[in-house]
């Protein structure tokens, strides 16, 4: 019974609302407005919501970009108790890179409602003054112009809260904040507070803009229809038809602002942020058929039928270039590795596009992050360096040998669960050796990084640590040179620009048939250099390498610490028996005496990986270690630290042997070689 008494006051609230909208434009065609300005009135209050919410959320967005806070202590103060914290428009907190006294907050385009600092009681009088660098522009802040917006139980949450004064930074920071970096970053933070999920939420509103615009065609044309029909019975009244004709109006001005808003939110995230969704190569096909299809139009006013034979040829044109898009992209032809790993919804990411903090290519700290790629997904916490590993100690234990694994993502561990990536593997496997000697292993390897990038990290933020060992794990890492360059892309400011790319990248990233003629007809390759350009840019990017190993070396020389360099292979250079360039580094790495491992060598003479069974140690399409492939890395240095006398054990069951003649230079390293019976 009550279920029949709601379904006829539904029917009733239904028909109510009905009648008041009809009454509503019967009024308004009484005052004799045209459907049209109605349309537009209707649209214009539908937009004045959205527009509302941005002008609520505007000046909220006050800290835009990359932020750089440096502390002056003077002679005396202990700068290690001072901290700095950011929240995002979400309100939740955003942990600075510390490097000594100064807080890096991460670059980019995200936007920061509140940047705080945090002082021990009393104990920011004791400062000389504050330097921050901010929009292109230094400010130097004396410890009076801070705002104290809380202390202890009045902390800010996410602070820390106990014994700290919290400060909030002067107005004239914020106030230097373009107006057109504002409005970007505000939508960029809106659109994607987290990479992954913005990426869901950018295309779940590019779908509803494409199934709003949809809509709107079928409701108008319905009412078009029938419009015409009434006119050719004659069966309806004047107020309903100017009721037919002011909806379908207002539906087309409807889609017309779906196109629009579609078209602007792909120009934005492609021209200002060098981000290209999945969607753009459909943004770029609408834009140019659309701009084909008023051309003829206007070409052809005094000619309908050529006019009409036209725009249906370029309407039939428009739907076989969407299609043939649609299968290359379902088909993955000449998809980057960046979106193979993102999945079909990705964001392209150009690789000149540098997104470091400051000169360090870490993660955000204190964050949460995911290793993911169509074959696996896992998870890492970062800690205050950025760094996927556990916060590590500042103080070594007596007797303590401590460790630093740099690289990139072989290092990190991607493809593994944490406790597979091969430090940690390596670190366990010593400890069980020699119990008696604490022994730790920070992983220190990030996600894209290279030597360059390795050498600023450990001169700038791990020498405090105090290593013993540190080892370098290099691979396929010219490529990476090759859009970076060396040292010239830390730039003064604190920032770090890479190569310029070709001026027709957005055109690559947006359209896969634009892809189609790059690599199959220009012969370009992903990085935009033919084969020639490549060969010599490669050749540019080894000597590179071997300048960052030299300097690795005279850093180890100064700070008394031990470096090993160890080269290590992709699936294809197992397979084929060879490196493709890094036997180069590792002749280099004789000559000039640094210790080294060739762990191609290892894993073919020891490990006996090879051509039939190396795509046991890799995942198949992402080219990562797996578990079993990162156990085996993590045998072979500690082979090596065995060789150079740093204590390890060898693994039960283990004998001595020779090698062939091929593989001579891997024994004459460090005397004989261990190898399983």
């Amino acid at each position: 019974m009550s279920r029949v008494c709601n379904t006829e006051a539904t029917r009733d609230i239904s028909s109510l609302a009905t009648r008041s909208f009809l009454a509503a434009l019967d009024n308004a065609m009484a005052a004799n407005r045209t459907p049209r300005h109605l349309a537009v009135l209707t649209v214009l209050l539908l937009l004045s919501v959205p527009a509302l919410l941005w002008l609520h959320l505007l000046p909220k967005a006050r800290y835009c970009g990359p932020l750089r806070i440096t502390l002056d202590p003077g002679d005396e103060l202990d700068t290690h108790a001072f901290g700095a914290r950011g929240y995002n428009l979400s309100g939740s907190p955003v942990t600075p890179l510390r490097v000594r006294s100064a807080f890096v907050f991460p670059s980019g385009w995200k936007a920061y409602s509140r940047v705080y600092l945090y002082t021990p009681h009393a104990s920011i009088s004791r400062l000389k003054g504050i330097h921050i660098a901010y929009a292109g522009q230094d400010f130097s802040i004396g410890p009076s112009e801070l705002i104290l917006v809380g202390r202890d139980s009045g902390i800010p949450s996410g602070a820390p809260s106990s014994g700290h004064d919290i400060y909030d930074l002067p107005s004239r920071v914020s106030a230097a904040t373009p107006f057109f970096t504002r409005n970007l970053s505000l939508f960029y933070s809106l659109m994607s507070i987290s990479y992954r999920r913005g990426t869901y939420v950018y295309h779940a509103g590019c779908l509803a803009l494409l199934l709003s615009g949809s809509a709107c065609v079928w409701a108008a044309l319905t009412l078009k229809a029938r419009r015409l029909e009434t006119d050719v019975t004659g069966g309806s009244q004047p107020a309903t038809k100017r009721r037919l004709a002011l909806i379908t109006a207002a539906l087309t001005y409807l889609l017309i602002l779906c196109l629009a808003v579609f078209l602007t939110l792909h120009a934005v995230l492609v021209f200002c942020y060098r981000l290209v969704p999945a969607t753009a190569g459909f943004a770029l096909y609408t834009a140019f058929f659309m701009a084909l299809y008023l051309l003829a139009g206007l070409l052809l006013l005094d000619h309908p039928s050529s006019r009409r034979n036209v725009r249906l040829a370029i309407a039939a044109l428009y739907v076989g270039v969407c299609l043939a898009e649609a299968l290359l992209r379902v088909t993955h032809i000449h998809t980057t590795y960046l979106e193979r790993r993102g999945g079909p919804f990705s964001l392209y990411a150009s690789y000149y596009a540098a997104h470091e903090i400051g000169w360090y290519h870490v993660r955000p700290s204190k964050e949460t992050c995911f290793l993911r790629s169509p074959e696996f997904s896992f998870e890492r916490t970062t800690n205050s360096l950025g760094l996927s590993d556990k916060e590590p100690p500042a103080d070594k234990k007596p007797g303590e040998y401590r460790i630093i694994a740099l690289g990139d993502s072989f290092t990190e561990g991607d493809g593994a669960p944490e406790e597979s990536a091969w430090p940690r593997v390596l670190k366990a496997s010593l400890e069980r050796a020699n119990p008696a000697v604490p022994i730790s292993c920070i992983n220190a390897g990030v996600s894209g990084s290279d030597p360059f990038f390795e050498y600023v990290l450990l001169r700038d933020l791990l020498l405090p640590l105090r290593p013993d060992l540190v080892i370098v794990a290099i691979n396929e890492e010219a490529s990476e040179i090759m859009v970076r360059g060396g040292m010239e892309r830390f730039k003064p400011d604190g920032t770090v620009q890479y190569k310029n790319p070709p001026s027709w990248e957005w055109l690559y990233a947006s359209s896969h048939i634009a892809r189609l003629v790059t690599h199959r007809l220009l012969g370009y390759d992903y990085l935009f250099f033919n084969p020639a350009q490549r060969a010599l840019e490669r050749d540019k990017a080894v000597l590179l390498i071997e300048q960052s190993v030299r300097m690795l070396q005279r850093l180890a020389e100064e700070n008394h610490f031990t470096l090993l360099v160890v080269c290590h292979p992709l699936q294809y250079e197992v397979e084929r028996g060879s490196f493709e360039y890094l036997s180069t580094i590792l002749a280099a790495c004789r000559t000039y005496g640094i210790e080294h491992l060739d762990m191609l060598e290892y894993f073919l003479a020891v490990e006996k990986i090879g051509r039939d069974n190396a795509g046991a140690y890799y995942w198949a399409h992402d080219g990562h270690h797996n578990a079993r492939g990162y156990a085996a890395f993590a045998r072979g240095v500690q082979w090596k630290l065995e060789q150079m006398g740093i204590p390890s054990r060898r693994p039960y069951g283990f004998r001595a042997v020779s090698l062939p003649p091929s593989q001579a230079s891997l024994s004459s390293q460090a005397g004989p070689i261990s190898m399983p019976p």
